[in-house]
Protein backbone atom coordinates (compact mmCIF):
# COMPACT_ATOMS: atom_id res chain seq x y z
CA UNK A 1 0.00 0.00 0.00
CA UNK A 2 1.25 3.47 -0.93
CA UNK A 3 2.20 5.52 2.17
CA UNK A 4 2.00 9.29 2.27
CA UNK A 5 3.52 11.08 5.26
CA UNK A 6 2.12 14.57 5.81
CA UNK A 7 4.10 16.76 8.18
CA UNK A 8 4.19 20.38 9.34
CA UNK A 9 7.17 22.70 9.63
CA UNK A 10 7.56 25.76 11.83
CA UNK A 11 10.05 28.58 12.23
CA UNK A 12 11.73 27.29 15.40
CA UNK A 13 15.42 26.58 15.62
CA UNK A 14 15.10 22.82 16.08
CA UNK A 15 17.76 20.97 18.07
CA UNK A 16 19.26 17.58 17.40
CA UNK A 17 18.10 14.71 19.60
CA UNK A 18 17.60 10.98 19.48
CA UNK A 19 13.99 9.97 18.79
CA UNK A 20 12.55 6.55 19.57
CA UNK A 21 9.52 4.65 18.31
CA UNK A 22 8.61 1.04 19.09
CA UNK A 23 12.16 0.07 20.05
CA UNK A 24 13.92 1.87 17.20
CA UNK A 25 16.05 5.00 17.61
CA UNK A 26 17.32 7.66 15.23
CA UNK A 27 19.23 10.91 15.80
CA UNK A 28 18.00 13.93 13.88
CA UNK A 29 16.94 17.56 14.09
CA UNK A 30 13.51 16.91 12.55
CA UNK A 31 10.91 14.43 13.79
CA UNK A 32 9.76 13.81 10.24
CA UNK A 33 13.23 12.47 9.40
CA UNK A 34 12.96 9.91 12.19
CA UNK A 35 9.49 8.92 11.00
CA UNK A 36 10.82 8.42 7.48
CA UNK A 37 13.47 6.06 8.89
CA UNK A 38 10.94 4.15 11.04
CA UNK A 39 7.91 4.05 8.70
CA UNK A 40 9.52 4.17 5.24
CA UNK A 41 6.82 6.21 3.46
CA UNK A 42 6.67 6.45 -0.33
CA UNK A 43 5.96 10.18 -0.29
CA UNK A 44 6.60 13.03 2.15
CA UNK A 45 4.57 16.22 1.97
CA UNK A 46 5.57 19.14 4.19
CA UNK A 47 3.12 21.93 4.97
CA UNK A 48 4.75 25.26 5.85
CA UNK A 49 4.29 29.00 5.75
CA UNK A 50 6.71 30.99 3.62
CA UNK A 51 8.65 32.02 6.75
CA UNK A 52 8.89 28.43 8.00
CA UNK A 53 10.05 27.21 4.63
CA UNK A 54 12.66 29.96 4.50
CA UNK A 55 13.91 29.13 8.01
CA UNK A 56 13.99 25.33 7.84
CA UNK A 57 12.87 24.10 4.43
CA UNK A 58 16.27 23.61 2.82
CA UNK A 59 17.75 21.98 5.92
CA UNK A 60 14.90 19.47 6.01
CA UNK A 61 15.13 18.79 2.28
CA UNK A 62 18.90 18.19 2.50
CA UNK A 63 18.53 15.79 5.42
CA UNK A 64 15.75 13.72 3.88
CA UNK A 65 17.60 13.51 0.58
CA UNK A 66 21.00 12.65 2.06
CA UNK A 67 19.89 10.26 4.79
CA UNK A 68 16.83 8.63 3.21
CA UNK A 69 17.10 9.31 -0.53
CA UNK A 70 13.66 10.89 -0.54
CA UNK A 71 12.80 14.38 -1.79
CA UNK A 72 9.92 16.03 0.09
CA UNK A 73 7.35 18.19 -1.65
CA UNK A 74 6.34 21.42 0.07
CA UNK A 75 2.89 22.95 0.21
CA UNK A 76 2.70 26.62 1.05
CA UNK A 77 0.10 27.58 3.61
CA UNK A 78 -1.01 31.04 4.76
CA UNK A 79 -0.52 32.21 8.33
CA UNK A 80 -4.20 31.86 9.14
CA UNK A 81 -4.60 35.40 10.40
CA UNK A 82 -7.89 36.00 8.56
CA UNK A 83 -10.98 33.90 7.96
CA UNK A 84 -10.12 33.55 4.26
CA UNK A 85 -6.64 32.28 5.13
CA UNK A 86 -8.11 29.80 7.62
CA UNK A 87 -10.39 28.39 4.92
CA UNK A 88 -7.40 28.15 2.57
CA UNK A 89 -5.62 26.11 5.23
CA UNK A 90 -8.64 23.88 5.65
CA UNK A 91 -8.96 23.29 1.90
CA UNK A 92 -5.30 22.39 1.47
CA UNK A 93 -5.23 20.09 4.48
CA UNK A 94 -8.43 18.32 3.47
CA UNK A 95 -6.98 17.65 0.04
CA UNK A 96 -3.71 16.27 1.40
CA UNK A 97 -5.23 14.17 4.16
CA UNK A 98 -7.84 12.50 1.95
CA UNK A 99 -6.44 9.13 0.90
CA UNK A 100 -6.81 7.73 -2.59
CA UNK A 101 -7.63 4.08 -3.17
CA UNK A 102 -4.98 1.75 -1.79
CA UNK A 103 -3.28 4.63 -0.01
CA UNK A 104 -2.42 5.15 3.66
CA UNK A 105 -2.07 8.64 5.13
CA UNK A 106 0.23 9.24 8.11
CA UNK A 107 0.14 12.60 9.88
CA UNK A 108 2.99 14.14 11.89
CA UNK A 109 1.88 17.12 13.99
CA UNK A 110 5.16 17.61 15.92
CA UNK A 111 6.28 20.88 14.31
CA UNK A 112 2.94 22.49 13.58
CA UNK A 113 2.62 26.25 13.95
CA UNK A 114 -0.26 28.01 15.67
CA UNK A 115 -3.58 26.30 14.87
CA UNK A 116 -2.26 23.94 12.18
CA UNK A 117 -2.59 20.74 14.25
CA UNK A 118 -6.08 21.80 15.32
CA UNK A 119 -7.05 22.29 11.69
CA UNK A 120 -5.60 18.88 10.88
CA UNK A 121 -7.95 17.27 13.43
CA UNK A 122 -10.89 19.23 12.01
CA UNK A 123 -10.02 17.96 8.52
CA UNK A 124 -9.81 14.37 9.76
CA UNK A 125 -13.29 14.74 11.27
CA UNK A 126 -14.62 16.33 8.08
CA UNK A 127 -13.23 13.62 5.81
CA UNK A 128 -14.59 10.96 8.14
CA UNK A 129 -18.16 12.15 7.57
CA UNK A 130 -18.00 10.92 3.97
CA UNK A 131 -15.61 8.04 4.73
CA UNK A 132 -16.70 6.49 8.06
CA UNK A 133 -13.76 4.05 8.10
CA UNK A 134 -11.21 6.86 7.75
CA UNK A 135 -8.76 6.79 10.67
CA UNK A 136 -5.26 8.03 9.73
CA UNK A 137 -2.23 7.26 11.86
CA UNK A 138 -1.11 10.32 13.83
CA UNK A 139 2.32 10.86 15.41
CA UNK A 140 3.76 13.49 17.72
CA UNK A 141 7.45 13.76 18.59
CA UNK A 142 7.84 14.92 22.16
CA UNK A 143 10.95 16.96 22.88
CA UNK A 144 12.53 18.01 26.16
CA UNK A 145 15.90 19.74 26.10
CA UNK A 146 18.60 17.72 27.84
CA UNK A 147 16.76 14.42 27.59
CA UNK A 148 19.00 11.90 25.77
CA UNK A 149 16.13 10.10 24.06
CA UNK A 150 12.76 11.63 23.18
CA UNK A 151 9.80 9.42 22.36
CA UNK A 152 7.52 9.70 19.35
CA UNK A 153 3.95 9.11 20.46
CA UNK A 154 1.43 7.26 18.35
CA UNK A 155 -1.79 9.29 18.68
CA UNK A 156 -3.89 7.01 16.47
CA UNK A 157 -6.28 6.54 19.37
CA UNK A 158 -7.28 10.13 18.60
CA UNK A 159 -8.39 9.10 15.11
CA UNK A 160 -10.34 6.20 16.58
CA UNK A 161 -11.96 8.58 19.03
CA UNK A 162 -13.16 10.71 16.11
CA UNK A 163 -14.64 7.59 14.47
CA UNK A 164 -16.48 6.69 17.67
CA UNK A 165 -17.66 10.29 18.03
CA UNK A 166 -19.10 10.34 14.51
CA UNK A 167 -20.77 6.96 14.96
CA UNK A 168 -22.29 7.86 18.33
CA UNK A 169 -23.53 11.18 17.02
CA UNK A 170 -25.24 9.44 14.09
CA UNK A 171 -26.88 6.96 16.45
CA UNK A 172 -28.16 9.59 18.88
CA UNK A 173 -29.30 12.00 16.17
CA UNK A 174 -30.96 9.53 13.79
CA UNK A 175 -31.36 6.20 15.56
CA UNK A 176 -29.23 4.57 12.83
CA UNK A 177 -26.52 2.51 14.48
CA UNK A 178 -24.70 0.62 11.70
CA UNK A 179 -21.41 2.46 12.34
CA UNK A 180 -21.42 2.18 16.13
CA UNK A 181 -22.51 -1.45 15.89
CA UNK A 182 -19.64 -2.33 13.56
CA UNK A 183 -17.07 -0.53 15.72
CA UNK A 184 -18.36 -2.26 18.86
CA UNK A 185 -18.50 -5.66 17.21
CA UNK A 186 -15.01 -5.29 15.72
CA UNK A 187 -13.54 -4.30 19.08
CA UNK A 188 -15.45 -7.21 20.64
CA UNK A 189 -13.80 -9.68 18.28
CA UNK A 190 -10.36 -8.27 19.17
CA UNK A 191 -10.95 -8.41 22.92
CA UNK A 192 -12.40 -11.92 22.72
CA UNK A 193 -9.33 -13.10 20.81
CA UNK A 194 -6.99 -11.58 23.42
CA UNK A 195 -9.10 -13.12 26.19
CA UNK A 196 -8.80 -16.60 24.67
CA UNK A 197 -5.09 -16.23 23.96
CA UNK A 198 -4.49 -14.87 27.46
CA UNK A 199 -5.86 -17.94 29.20
CA UNK A 200 -9.47 -16.76 29.59
CA UNK A 201 -8.74 -14.77 32.72
CA UNK A 202 -11.62 -12.80 34.19
CA UNK A 203 -15.13 -12.50 32.78
CA UNK A 204 -15.67 -13.21 29.10
CA UNK A 205 -15.80 -10.07 26.92
CA UNK A 206 -19.32 -8.92 26.00
CA UNK A 207 -18.68 -6.26 23.37
CA UNK A 208 -19.30 -8.52 20.39
CA UNK A 209 -22.72 -9.42 21.79
CA UNK A 210 -23.45 -5.74 22.39
CA UNK A 211 -22.48 -4.86 18.82
CA UNK A 212 -24.82 -7.53 17.45
CA UNK A 213 -27.67 -6.32 19.68
CA UNK A 214 -27.15 -2.73 18.52
CA UNK A 215 -27.14 -3.80 14.86
CA UNK A 216 -30.31 -5.91 15.18
CA UNK A 217 -32.13 -3.09 16.95
CA UNK A 218 -30.91 -0.53 14.39
CA UNK A 219 -32.07 -2.67 11.47
CA UNK A 220 -35.54 -3.00 12.99
CA UNK A 221 -35.68 0.72 13.80
CA UNK A 222 -34.67 1.69 10.26
CA UNK A 223 -37.24 -0.64 8.67
CA UNK A 224 -40.06 0.20 11.12
CA UNK A 225 -40.43 -3.34 12.49
CA UNK A 226 -42.49 -2.39 15.55
CA UNK A 227 -43.19 -5.97 16.57
CA UNK A 228 -39.52 -6.92 16.50
CA UNK A 229 -38.54 -3.89 18.58
CA UNK A 230 -41.22 -4.18 21.26
CA UNK A 231 -42.41 -7.79 21.43
CA UNK A 232 -40.80 -11.01 22.58
CA UNK A 233 -41.11 -13.96 20.23
CA UNK A 234 -41.02 -17.69 21.00
CA UNK A 235 -39.35 -17.12 24.36
CA UNK A 236 -36.78 -14.67 23.01
CA UNK A 237 -36.64 -11.12 24.31
CA UNK A 238 -37.70 -8.22 22.14
CA UNK A 239 -34.87 -6.46 20.34
CA UNK A 240 -35.22 -3.53 22.73
CA UNK A 241 -35.04 -5.94 25.67
CA UNK A 242 -32.03 -7.74 24.20
CA UNK A 243 -30.25 -4.43 23.63
CA UNK A 244 -30.99 -3.19 27.15
CA UNK A 245 -29.69 -6.45 28.63
CA UNK A 246 -26.52 -6.25 26.52
CA UNK A 247 -25.97 -2.60 27.48
CA UNK A 248 -26.30 -3.28 31.19
CA UNK A 249 -24.11 -6.41 31.01
CA UNK A 250 -21.30 -4.60 29.20
CA UNK A 251 -21.30 -1.36 31.19
CA UNK A 252 -17.98 -2.00 32.97
CA UNK A 253 -16.28 -3.26 29.83
CA UNK A 254 -17.49 -0.25 27.82
CA UNK A 255 -16.13 2.14 30.45
CA UNK A 256 -12.78 0.35 30.22
CA UNK A 257 -12.51 -0.18 26.49
CA UNK A 258 -14.63 2.57 24.89
CA UNK A 259 -14.49 5.75 27.00
CA UNK A 260 -16.21 7.72 24.22
CA UNK A 261 -19.19 5.33 24.33
CA UNK A 262 -19.22 5.30 28.13
CA UNK A 263 -19.79 9.05 28.24
CA UNK A 264 -23.18 8.68 26.48
CA UNK A 265 -23.97 5.18 27.76
CA UNK A 266 -26.77 6.30 30.08
CA UNK A 267 -28.39 8.35 27.31
CA UNK A 268 -28.63 5.25 25.14
CA UNK A 269 -30.11 3.25 28.03
CA UNK A 270 -32.64 6.02 28.72
CA UNK A 271 -33.82 5.78 25.12
CA UNK A 272 -34.14 2.01 25.10
CA UNK A 273 -35.62 1.34 28.54
CA UNK A 274 -39.14 2.76 27.79
CA UNK A 275 -39.34 0.35 24.84
CA UNK A 276 -38.98 -2.69 27.07
CA UNK A 277 -42.55 -3.71 27.96
CA UNK A 278 -44.19 -6.72 29.58
CA UNK A 279 -47.77 -6.06 28.45
CA UNK A 280 -49.70 -6.55 25.23
CA UNK A 281 -49.62 -3.55 22.91
CA UNK A 282 -53.35 -2.96 23.37
CA UNK A 283 -52.93 -2.63 27.14
CA UNK A 284 -51.81 0.53 28.99
CA UNK A 285 -48.15 -0.45 29.35
CA UNK A 286 -48.03 -1.62 25.75
CA UNK A 287 -49.51 1.70 24.65
CA UNK A 288 -46.81 3.51 26.64
CA UNK A 289 -44.15 1.50 24.81
CA UNK A 290 -45.67 2.35 21.43
CA UNK A 291 -45.84 6.02 22.36
CA UNK A 292 -42.22 5.99 23.51
CA UNK A 293 -41.22 4.49 20.14
CA UNK A 294 -43.26 7.12 18.26
CA UNK A 295 -41.62 9.88 20.28
CA UNK A 296 -38.18 8.42 19.55
CA UNK A 297 -38.92 8.56 15.83
CA UNK A 298 -40.15 12.11 16.32
CA UNK A 299 -37.02 13.38 18.14
CA UNK A 300 -34.76 11.78 15.52
CA UNK A 301 -36.60 13.61 12.73
CA UNK A 302 -38.29 10.50 11.31
CA UNK A 303 -41.73 12.08 10.89
CA UNK A 304 -43.13 9.54 8.43
CA UNK A 305 -42.16 6.67 10.73
CA UNK A 306 -43.54 8.52 13.75
CA UNK A 307 -46.85 9.04 11.93
CA UNK A 308 -47.11 5.36 11.05
CA UNK A 309 -46.46 4.29 14.66
CA UNK A 310 -48.94 6.86 16.02
CA UNK A 311 -51.74 5.73 13.74
CA UNK A 312 -51.18 2.00 14.08
CA UNK A 313 -50.44 2.28 17.80
CA UNK A 314 -53.61 4.28 18.36
CA UNK A 315 -55.66 1.70 16.44
CA UNK A 316 -54.02 -1.01 18.56
CA UNK A 317 -55.67 0.48 21.65
CA UNK A 318 -58.96 -0.90 20.24
CA UNK A 319 -57.48 -4.24 19.09
CA UNK A 320 -58.19 -7.71 20.41
CA UNK A 321 -55.46 -10.26 21.12
CA UNK A 322 -55.76 -11.51 17.54
CA UNK A 323 -54.59 -8.16 16.16
CA UNK A 324 -52.41 -6.33 18.69
CA UNK A 325 -49.19 -8.27 18.05
CA UNK A 326 -47.75 -7.64 14.54
CA UNK A 327 -46.00 -10.55 12.93
CA UNK A 328 -47.33 -13.17 15.34
CA UNK A 329 -48.84 -16.42 13.92
CA UNK A 330 -52.23 -15.69 15.47
CA UNK A 331 -52.48 -12.23 13.90
CA UNK A 332 -55.83 -11.76 12.14
CA UNK A 333 -56.24 -9.18 9.40
CA UNK A 334 -60.01 -9.35 9.84
CA UNK A 335 -59.68 -8.54 13.54
CA UNK A 336 -57.31 -5.70 12.68
CA UNK A 337 -59.86 -4.17 10.32
CA UNK A 338 -62.43 -4.35 13.11
CA UNK A 339 -60.05 -2.46 15.43
CA UNK A 340 -59.53 0.12 12.70
CA UNK A 341 -63.29 0.62 12.43
CA UNK A 342 -63.61 1.01 16.22
CA UNK A 343 -60.89 3.65 16.19
CA UNK A 344 -62.67 5.58 13.43
CA UNK A 345 -65.98 5.43 15.26
CA UNK A 346 -64.40 6.63 18.53
CA UNK A 347 -63.07 9.71 16.76
CA UNK A 348 -65.88 10.37 14.36
CA UNK A 349 -67.02 13.57 16.10
CA UNK A 350 -63.61 15.21 16.53
CA UNK A 351 -62.50 13.90 13.09
CA UNK A 352 -59.10 12.97 14.52
CA UNK A 353 -59.14 9.67 12.68
CA UNK A 354 -59.72 11.43 9.35
CA UNK A 355 -56.94 13.92 10.08
CA UNK A 356 -54.57 11.16 11.13
CA UNK A 357 -55.28 9.12 8.01
CA UNK A 358 -54.90 12.18 5.79
CA UNK A 359 -51.52 12.91 7.38
CA UNK A 360 -50.39 9.33 6.88
CA UNK A 361 -51.50 9.39 3.23
CA UNK A 362 -49.69 12.68 2.61
CA UNK A 363 -46.46 10.91 3.59
CA UNK A 364 -47.22 7.75 1.60
CA UNK A 365 -47.83 9.75 -1.59
CA UNK A 366 -44.74 11.93 -1.02
CA UNK A 367 -46.80 15.11 -1.38
CA UNK A 368 -48.12 14.18 -4.84
CA UNK A 369 -51.50 15.67 -4.01
CA UNK A 370 -53.38 18.81 -4.94
CA UNK A 371 -53.42 20.04 -1.35
CA UNK A 372 -50.20 18.77 0.13
CA UNK A 373 -49.22 19.97 3.59
CA UNK A 374 -46.27 22.25 4.22
CA UNK A 375 -43.30 20.73 6.11
CA UNK A 376 -43.86 22.98 9.13
CA UNK A 377 -47.54 21.97 9.27
CA UNK A 378 -46.65 18.28 9.04
CA UNK A 379 -44.18 18.51 11.92
CA UNK A 380 -46.69 20.35 14.10
CA UNK A 381 -49.49 17.89 13.22
CA UNK A 382 -47.38 14.83 14.06
CA UNK A 383 -46.46 16.30 17.44
CA UNK A 384 -50.09 17.22 18.17
CA UNK A 385 -51.38 13.77 17.20
CA UNK A 386 -48.86 12.08 19.48
CA UNK A 387 -49.77 14.32 22.41
CA UNK A 388 -53.49 13.68 21.84
CA UNK A 389 -52.96 9.92 21.77
CA UNK A 390 -50.85 10.11 24.93
CA UNK A 391 -53.56 12.11 26.71
CA UNK A 392 -56.08 9.31 26.06
CA UNK A 393 -53.93 6.61 27.64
Amino acid sequence: MFKRLVSFLGTNSYETTRYSLEGEEFETTFVVSALVRFLKPDEVVVIATSKAREANGQKLRDELQSKHQIVPSFRDIPNGETEDELWQQFGLLSQLLLPEAEEEVIIDISHGWRAQPFFASACVQFIGIESPDYAPTVYYGSYERGRPINAIWNLSAFSELLRWTRALDTFLQTGRAAQIAELTRSLGVQTAKKWHEGGRLGAAPTLKKLGTAIQDYSDAFSTLRVGHILLSNNGSKSLAGTLLEALEASRDEVERRIPAFASVFNRVIERVRPLVITDRLSQPLGQKGLQALARLYLVTGCYAEATAVIREGWVTKFAQEQSDAPGQPEFSQHSREAADNCWFEAHQVDRLADSMTDLRNDFLHAGFRRHMKKPKTIKENVKTMLETWESET
